[in-house]
């Protein structure tokens, strides 16, 4: 995501923009936006939430 811009909503057609920063390695090579419907924000959210939740007696990741 790009650091200096929050995602946008288009109300009527449910779309949700997200701007993003292309990089190569540690080289800058451009923007553009990921173009989400609600749907998939949800799941992609879910899986998200899923990926970074502590599992376990130590805290693990799974």
């Amino acid at each position: 995501m790009s650091r200096d811009a929050e995602p946008a909503v288009d109300h009527d057609t449910g779309e949700i923009r997200v701007p993003l920063e292309l990089y190569d390695v540690d080289v800058r090579k451009g923007d553009t936006e990921l173009v989400l419907s609600r749907r998939d924000v949800r799941t992609l959210a879910k899986a998200f939430a899923r990926a970074v939740a502590p599992t376990g007696a130590e805290g693990e990741r799974g």
